[in-house]
C-alpha cells in the first residue's frame, strides 16, 4: 500500500486476517469470511502466501474456492493473516541497494525436480516435501495438471516447480541483471526510499504478462539474507553490506 501510493507499480492484492482476535481494532473487509469473495473477483485463481511469512513458507498458487478454505485451514495455524494477489507471470529479479546504489542483481529460478527414470512426479514431489518440512517450509503445490503427477522424468531430466522461487524453498538465484535494467534499478531505488530503508534487496518482474516494459515490485526484504553471496564466494559484496550496516550504527567511521 506504500508502495502504490508512492507511485511504484505492484502486484496489488489484498489482505485478509485469519483470527478473531484484535478484530475490534480492524477495519471491515478483511477477515476470513471475506476472502472468498475477493478470490472470486480474481477469477477463482490468485497466488497466496502468508502477510508475514519468509522463505517461501506456504507461497503457492490456488485455483479454486475449495483449495482456498483449506490452503487457509492449514495456514491459519502457523500465521494470522495471508496476502492474496493476482497471478502474475514475468522474469524475477532480486536488485540489492545500500543507499541508492545497486550493489548487485540476481535472477531467480524456480525449484526443479531432477528425473531418475523411475519416480513419478507425483513420488518425486513427496521426496521433496519431506525434505522441506525438515527444514520447517510448506510442501511445493501440486500442478493444476494432475496428468502431469503421473508423468516419469527421464534421468537426469528437469521439471520446475511453479510458484515460488525462495532458494531455501529449493530455488536458484544467478548474478544477471535485466533486460532493461535502467528502468528496474530505478524502480527498486525507488521503491526503497519509499520505505525509507537505506539497505533494501528488492524484488520484482520484469516482461510481466510478456510486456517487456511493464515491471512490477513483488515485495521488498529490509534484512534480506547474504546466504547467496557466501555460497557464491563474493566476500568482497559481504564485506561492503557489513562494513555499510557498521558505518550507519556508528560503529565504523569510514
Amino acid at each position: 500500500m506504500v508502495l502504490e501510493k508512492s507511485g511504484v507499480a505492484t502486484l496489488g492484492g489484498q489482505y485478509f486476517f485469519l483470527h478473531e482476535r484484535y478484530r475490534d481494532h480492524r477495519a471491515p473487509g478483511h477477515e476470513r469470511a471475506d476472502a472468498p469473495a475477493y478470490f472470486r473477483q480474481l477469477g477463482g485463481s490468485a497466488f497466496l502466501k502468508p502477510l508475514a511469512g519468509s522463505r517461501g513458507d506456504f507461497a503457492q498458487p490456488i485455483r479454486s474456492e475449495a483449495a482456498l478454505a483449506a490452503y487457509l485451514d492449514e495456514v491459519s495455524r502457523y500465521y494470522d493473516s495471508v496476502l492474496i494477489q493476482p497471478i502474475a507471470s514475468g522474469r524475477e529479479y532480486r536488485i540489492f541497494l545500500l543507499d541508492d546504489e545497486v550493489i548487485y542483481a540476481t535472477r531467480k529460478t524456480p525449484p526443479s525436480l531432477t528425473g531418475d527414470g523411475i519416480r513419478s512426479v507425483r513420488e518425486l514431489l513427496a521426496a521433496d516435501d519431506i525434505a522441506l518440512h525438515a527444514r520447517g517450509i510448506s510442501s511445493a503445490a501440486a500442478p493444476c495438471n494432475h496428468c502431469a503427477l503421473e508423468m516419469v522424468l527421464a534421468k537426469g531430466e528437469q521439471w520446475a516447480i511453479p510458484g515460488r522461487m525462495n532458494r531455501s524453498a529449493g530455488g536458484t538465484m544467478q548474478f544477471e541483471s535485466p533486460e532493461n535494467e535502467h528502468a528496474a534499478f530505478a524502480m527498486a531505488q525507488h521503491a526503497a526510499r519509499a520505505l525509507g530503508l537505506r539497505a533494501a534487496a528488492v524484488d520484482l518482474f520484469t516482461d510481466v504478462g510478456g510486456d517487456c516494459d511493464a515491471l512490477r515490485v513483488i515485495e521488498v526484504n529490509a534484512n534480506p539474507s547474504i546466504r547467496f553471496l557466501e555460497d557464491s564466494g563474493r566476500p568482497e559484496l559481504i564485506l561492503k553490506i557489513w562494513r555499510h550496516t557498521f558505518a550507519a550504527i556508528g560503529l565504523l567511521d569510514v
